[in-house]
């Protein structure tokens, strides 16, 4: 019947499978703010500790991980943006408050500036998930060392605060700086997030 052959067609194109490029499918999905903030804040607070006077380097291998999940898992790409740029605001302010003893205005707007970088990031690396379907492992260091660089070398020149220089008093970490600088130091440490995330949402039952 014509209603038995539409319902095999349905049944046929929905197992098919999908075409890259298309969104990816997932049973996990984060729509409220608590959950962004929350993870935002933690990863604020990772990303704080790294770096002196606290110099907790093991926490460089982890402190992007909340935030990347929002960044994946969120269906808003507004509030992704959006708590990105405030987590960059903070991270620059908290870690470069110093600069606050020279000129406080120009801080703040240097600050406000830089924060750009991150809803950068996380648009860059929301594409990667949901629509290249790519490993977070391999596309988000790339990512990350191409920010680093840009506002390293291009806008605002200020090589502070790398991901890299967190591993300044692991020595068997940095001896790879004398091939590749900071820059292959923060790839590394960068990679080792995007794996963990990349694990963490097979696990929340993303299905890319």
């Amino acid at each position: 019947s014509l209603k038995s052959g539409q319902s095999r067609r349905k049944s046929k194109h929905s197992g098919s499978p999908r075409r890259r490029g298309q969104p990816a499918q997932t049973e996990f999905a984060i729509r409220s703010w608590w959950w962004l903030i929350l993870a935002t804040g933690l990863s604020l607070v990772l990303q704080v500790a790294i770096f002196a006077p606290f110099d907790l380097w093991p926490l460089a291998y982890v402190c992007f991980v909340p935030w990347l999940i929002i960044v994946g898992a969120t269906e808003s790409p507004r509030r992704v943006y959006l708590v990105s740029y405030v987590l960059g605001a903070l991270f620059f302010s908290l870690n470069m408050r110093w600069l606050f003893l020279v000129t406080i205005g120009g801080s703040v707007f240097l600050f406000l500036a830089m924060a750009f970088y991150f809803p950068l990031v996380a648009c860059s690396v929301r594409h990667m998930i949901r629509r290249r379907r790519l490993p977070l492992a391999f596309t988000f260091p790339l990512i990350w060392v191409g920010c680093e660089a840009a506002r390293s070398m291009i806008v605002p020149r200020f090589p502070w605060n790398l991901l890299g220089q967190s591993q300044h008093s692991l020595l068997t970490m940095i001896q790879i700086s004398d091939l590749v600088g900071a820059y292959g130091v923060s790839f590394v440490v960068a990679a080792v997030n995007g794996m963990i995330v990349d694990i963490l949402l097979c696990k929340l039952g993303w299905h890319p």
